[in-house]
This record gives C-alpha cells, sequence and structure tokens, in this order.
C-alpha cells in the first residue's frame, strides 16, 4: 500500500486492473452456478416475480436491480426472451436484508 504523497507503480496499475477484470469474471461465474443450483434444488413450482414486481417491492430502481443482479445479491431465475424472473423467495430474503426488516 503506498505511502501517503507516493504515487503507484504504474506496474501494480496494471496488475490490478488485471485483477479486477478476473473478480468480475469470477463473480459473474458465481452468480450463474449459484442461479444453476437454485433451479436444481428449488420446488417444481416456484412463485415467479418480473422485475417490476420486484422493483415496487423492494423499491429499487432498474439501474439499482441491474446492481444488485451484478453483484449476485438477488440471484435471476429464470429467463424468458429479454424478461427476467425472481424466485418470491429470493425476492422476500433479499428484501429482508436490504431494507432491514
Amino acid at each position: 500500500m503506498p505511502f501517503h504523497g507516493q504515487v503507484p507503480c504504474p506496474a501494480s496499475q496494471v496488475q490490478f486492473a488485471l485483477l479486477y477484470r478476473e473478480l468480475l469474471v469470477l463473480r459473474t461465474l458465481f452468480s450463474q452456478t449459484y442461479a444453476l443450483m437454485l433451479q436444481s434444488t428449488a420446488n417444481q413450482n416456484p412463485v415467479l416475480r418480473d422485475a417490476e414486481y420486484v422493483m415496487e417491492r423492494i423499491g429499487a430502481s432498474a439501474r439499482s436491480l441491474q446492481r444488485f443482479q451484478k453483484r449476485g445479491d438477488l440471484p435471476v431465475f429464470e429467463r424468458k426472451g429479454r424478461r427476467k424472473y425472481y424466485r418470491d423467495e429470493d425476492v422476500e430474503e433479499f428484501f429482508r436484508k436490504y431494507r432491514g426488516k
């Protein structure tokens, strides 16, 4: 970690950029794996909610919902065309964490 006033080495900046990209890829793979795991272990007919319902339920914008998905906080359970569907259980669990209720 550089001390105050020192400029980081350009080579270390490149290394950090490469590590950051790898972390993003790993996070995406983890989210996809988690979604597949949920599909395989979930009951046969889970209650699915669309993005509009989720945004209204948790009180977040479309951009915030995308950010939650990207971070893996709220996995997409199923996609049909361009529409995304979330398990009601995941939405409620996220709501409790996000809103603290």
